[in-house]
């Protein structure tokens, strides 16, 4: 298990398993650009749709089927779907989390010239939102006080699964030139599931992300609370490679985090 000081590759292996775009120029936008280019898309969904257990049958089965050979010098793409805690205990130090996350999305949006990102990002406490769904790394929204706002319980469980039935749902998703990144940060245990509660579908929620993880297009990447990180990591069957630890209580710790993945994103 990695900790806040040891998550520098982290982010940096996941992004390196992904294949590589080739002869892409960097598409590096201005905030001016960014928020006009945000203006022009699509209207967006204001909450993810939360799959009912009786779906996973289908679920899995997709996660398990062969990938469909892309078209002829067809582009690689990597999907990146990025969901982060918005429930209460988020308020300690949200600015310095949306500082850091920020920091994250534009590392993220220059790696997107190399392996061609299409981008799902989410926020979640007692409900999952979508912040901006399939945009292209140039059009990634930044958090602020105005559209992240801790509050409420933590839905992470659900969410979870409701992104991966988002990424299956996307048309790209089960070509064979498409590989497929999860990224979650949370500070604290599910409280507020409800289709997918620990208590009543942890089978369930194990075997979905088992399908997940043992697919070789996918990836999860987490960084979460020290305390509970063994645990979600065993419950979504997360490389261990792939997650990060910081103390929710200490600033630093979680600056940390996020910094190293900053600094891995770019090297």
């Amino acid at each position: 298990m990695k900790t806040a000081n040891s998550a520098n590759s982290v982010i940096n292996r996941v992004l390196a398993q992904c294949p590589v775009k080739a002869k892409s120029k960097p598409a590096i936008a201005t905030a001016a650009a960014i928020k006009k280019a945000v203006a022009k898309e699509p209207e967006q969904e204001d909450e993810l749709s939360i799959p009912d257990v009786s779906e996973l049958k289908s679920m899995l089965k997709a996660l398990k089927a062969p990938a469909q050979p892309a078209l002829l010098d067809a582009p690689t793409q990597t999907l990146v779907a990025v969901t982060l805690d918005e429930s209460g205990s988020m308020s300690h130090g949200f600015k310095q989390t949306m500082k850091g996350y920020n920091d994250q999305m534009k590392a993220l949006r220059k790696t997107s010239a190399k392996i061609g990102c299409r981008v799902l990002q989410s926020t979640f406490n007692s409900r999952a939102r979508i912040v901006a769904d399939d945009v292209a790394a140039d059009f990634i929204v930044p958090l602020s006080a105005e559209t992240y706002n801790p509050r409420g319980g933590t839905a992470l469980y659900d969410t979870v699964a409701a992104v991966v039935k988002r990424l299956l749902a996307h048309p790209l998703a089960h070509q064979d030139n498409t590989s497929i990144l999860l990224m979650i940060t949370t500070d604290g245990e599910d409280t507020s599931s409800i289709t997918w509660n620990a208590s009543k579908r942890l089978t369930e929620f194990r075997a979905l992300m088992k399908a997940v993880s043992t697919n070789e297009r996918w990836t999860v990447a987490l960084a979460g609370p020290d305390r509970m990180l063994r645990q979600f990591s065993d419950e979504m069957s997360v490389d261990p490679e792939n997650v990060a630890s910081f103390a929710p209580t200490d600033l630093k710790s979680r600056a940390d985090a996020m910094a190293s993945s900053v600094q891995a994103m770019n090297s």
